[in-house]
């Protein structure tokens, strides 16, 4: 991470669709689609453990609650994975399951994707998608509150707007708040339909307004990320499909001001342990790794970090 940021490939081999978390202490990736399965790396980064996760399952976020403890949304499945990170061997993996089914909406799936933990509960964002209408919102998404301590869920909390998508970074905690903060697109190619939402964790309640929207920030939030009570930033896909780096004030004191943008995919934005601001830019041919300067806005990088093929997931271990 720090200069000359230097770079190595791992020999460790993902799935052509995977996505990393860092939770618990531990480095996971999530092989996705057609993978269905969850790699827990060791302290070195070589794949310690390999699991499936059931055929067409589709894991979107793990979010470790105890060193043996641990929770796998399953974006193609009804049922919520308690695992066990630590286990010696797939035999001892799965703990449990948690059915979500009665969320789902027309097609029989809740589409269940990012996870936080506050406390002692657990909130999953369900997008709630008709796979029989083209993946069409099904009205408006959830948060499912589950208590870690019994696996039992104990409500859902609706939100203001539909489509909670993320980027398998997790559910956003505001460190000034501590309210979760969720975006919901609704028609992902269609400005001006969705923003970015407040959900108490205490009460279980959703503010029931965007307090930014996607006409205020120039297009749908694919990802985002807080650093401070007047300080955000966002990708953005605009009508035109390009991508788009904003910085915003989630008070709405300031405008908001766009930093970068490209044709190509901005998959990823996350903040550093040193506090900079790392974007991951799949742009053809100065693909790589860019870093910015939450003080000032400004790109400290001369040149995008090359990381050998075009960067989509990002995690700092510690």
């Amino acid at each position: 991470m720090a200069p000359p940021r230097r770079t190595r490939e791992l020999p460790t081999g993902v799935f052509s669709d995977a996505v990393v978390r860092v939770t618990g202490g531990y480095a996971v990736v999530l092989n996705r689609f057609l993978a269905d399965n969850v790699q827990i790396l060791s302290r070195r980064l070589r794949t310690r453990l390999q699991c499936g996760t059931g055929a067409g399952s589709n894991p979107h976020d793990i979010v470790a609650v105890a060193r043996d403890k641990a929770y796998v949304t399953r974006y193609g499945g009804r049922e919520l994975w308690i695992v066990d990170p630590a286990a010696r061997g797939c035999r001892r993996f799965r703990r449990g399951t948690i059915d979500l089914g009665a969320f789902a909406d027309a097609d029989g799936l809740p589409e269940m994707d990012q996870t936080a933990v506050v406390g002692t509960r657990l909130f999953v964002s369900v997008q709630r998608l008709d796979r029989t209408q083209g993946f069409a919102p099904s009205g408006k998404s959830r948060l499912v509150v589950i208590d870690t301590t019994t696996d039992a869920v104990i409500g859902a909390i609706e939100l203001h707007g539909s489509n909670a998508f993320g980027d398998s970074s997790g559910i956003v905690h505001d460190p000034a708040s501590g309210r979760l903060a969720v975006s919901t697109p609704a028609d992902i190619y269609k400005v001006g339909d969705g923003g970015i939402e407040w959900v108490d964790p205490e009460t279980l309640t959703a503010e029931g307004r965007f307090f930014v929207t996607e006409d205020q920030l120039g297009g749908n939030v694919t990802d985002f990320v807080l650093v401070s009570a007047t300080k955000g930033y966002a990708v953005v896909q605009a009508a035109d499909l390009r991508n788009r780096l904003v910085a915003f004030d989630p008070t709405n004191a300031t405008p908001p001001a766009q930093l970068f943008a490209r044709d190509g995919f901005l998959p990823d934005i996350a903040l550093a342990p040193d506090g900079l601001l790392w974007l991951a830019d799949q742009s053809r041919p100065s693909y790589g790794i860019r870093i910015f300067d939450p003080a000032t806005d400004a790109q400290v990088t001369r040149d995008p970090i090359d990381v050998g093929l075009p960067p989509f997931s990002m995690g700092f271990v510690p």
